[in-house]
């Protein structure tokens, strides 16, 4: 398993790189780069890179976004009348990226957000 994360990193870390130092990455997108990689690979990326951008990004993800937690849960959706299902995490995800994003920040903006997308 350890020689099969070592394969994944060497092989997408030079795309990663590419991918971070990109203009107007929104948080959500930083979030989805790094989340498949280990802090630890992160930290020695952090180290090793020259890049001022790229080190901002590492820092808001270890720091901001892998800390950010949605308000909402399955239940507050079925209660909203939906049927329990695959769907259920894609929206979950979906109020996860606006969080990060800034866009919602309490449970009530969250809820709404649901009324409004994925309910009506």
């Amino acid at each position: 398993k350890e020689i099969s994360k070592i394969i994944f990193y060497r092989e997408n870390v030079a795309d990663l790189l590419t991918r971070l130092n990109a203009d107007n990455l929104k948080p959500s997108e930083v979030y989805k780069l790094l989340r498949p990689f280990a802090n630890e690979i992160l930290l020695i990326i952090l180290a090793k890179t020259s890049f001022p951008r790229i080190k901002r990004r590492i820092i808001s993800f270890l720091k901001k976004y892998i800390w950010i937690k949605i308000d909402i849960a399955g239940e507050d959706i079925k209660k909203m009348g939906k049927k329990e299902g695959i769907l259920f995490g894609k929206i979950l995800t979906s109020v996860l990226y606006k969080k990060i994003n800034g866009h919602l920040k309490s449970r009530e903006e969250q809820l709404d957000y649901l009324r409004k997308e994925f309910i009506a």
